[in-house]
This record gives structure tokens, C-alpha cells and sequence, in this order.
């Protein structure tokens, strides 16, 4: 199993996109709170994700997991966790075939989790936080179409704000 912290690179995960099909997406883990009184007036929220992937023993699947972290602000409020009055996390798990993992590398499979894996579990996470805050009777949040930025490629773990524009 391996933990991305390093920089990642497009190159590395074409490398594996070329080799890959997406078999399926789980929800593996979620959890949503909200305090009792939602905040009045324009809110804010950031978005955390995290990833690491495992090589199936066999070599022929590759597991992505993907964990996303949202924190909704009232206005004027400072954007620390403990000072969110909405916090919703998931973990997704992606599971790819892959044909051959000859000529892979840490490197290659890092990015190829970062940048295909957050791009193929981005959508279920999108409907995932519209859904829930609709259930828990909150207005529903639409979570901006996932951009790929100069500054993901930078760094492996990245706030939603550098890889979102809305």
C-alpha cells in the first residue's frame, strides 16, 4: 500500500490510464454532521481529499481510494474545522483492471491515484454532498465540476479551492 505525499506527475499517470478500465465505485465510508442552527446569510465551504492505492496481488487490479473532506463556514467565520457548522466525509474506492504493470513505478501508480482516481470519484462525490444536505434538510450544496490545476500537479495533497474554480 502507498500514501501519496509526493509530487505527482501527468506523464506517470498516463502511463497507467493507458492500461487501465474502471471496474467499480464503492462508497466504503461516510459520516456527516451538522450543528443544530444553520448559520444565516452567504456560506462557504472547503473541500480536502486525500489518496492512496494498492497493486492487486496479482497484478492485474489496482485499488484507488479516495477521501474527501468538506467543511461548510458561516459568513464570517474562520475556515477552521472546529468552526464549521457542516462536515461531510466519504471514502470511495475505485477499482481498476489494469492489462500489464510492467514498467510501473510508485511514481506512476501515486499519479495515476491523484489525478484519475479524484477524476472518476469526483462526480459520485459531487452527488453524494448534494443528496445528503438535502436529507438533512439543509439547502443543497452543488460542489463545482472537478479542474485539474498547474497547482495539483505541484503537490499531491491539495484543498479542493486550488483544484475547483466555480
Amino acid at each position: 500500500m502507498a500514501e501519496e505525499k509526493n509530487e505527482i506527475s501527468l506523464a506517470s499517470a498516463i502511463k497507467v490510464a493507458d492500461r487501465v478500465d474502471l471496474q467499480s465505485v464503492r462508497l466504503l465510508d461516510c459520516d456527516c454532521k451538522q450543528k443544530p442552527n444553520c448559520p444565516e446569510g452567504q456560506k462557504t465551504f472547503d473541500i480536502e481529499k486525500t489518496s492512496r492505492f494498492e497493486v492487486g496481488k496479482e497484478k492485474n487490479i489496482i485499488g484507488v481510494f479516495i477521501q474527501f473532506v468538506l467543511n461548510a463556514f458561516g459568513e464570517g467565520v474562520e475556515q477552521k474545522k472546529e468552526n464549521s457548522f457542516l462536515n461531510i466525509e466519504a471514502t470511495f474506492l475505485l477499482l481498476y483492471s489494469i492489462n500489464s504493470v510492467e514498467d510501473l513505478d510508485d511514481m506512476s501508480f501515486r499519479s495515476f491515484a491523484e489525478l484519475n482516481g479524484t477524476y472518476n470519484a469526483w462526480p459520485y462525490w459531487r452527488e453524494f454532498v448534494q443528496s445528503i444536505t438535502s436529507r438533512m434538510e439543509l439547502p443543497t450544496l452543488t460542489v463545482p465540476v472537478f479542474r485539474i490545476s498547474s497547482s495539483l500537479l505541484k503537490t499531491a495533497n491539495n484543498k479542493s479551492e486550488t483544484l475547483v474554480k466555480s
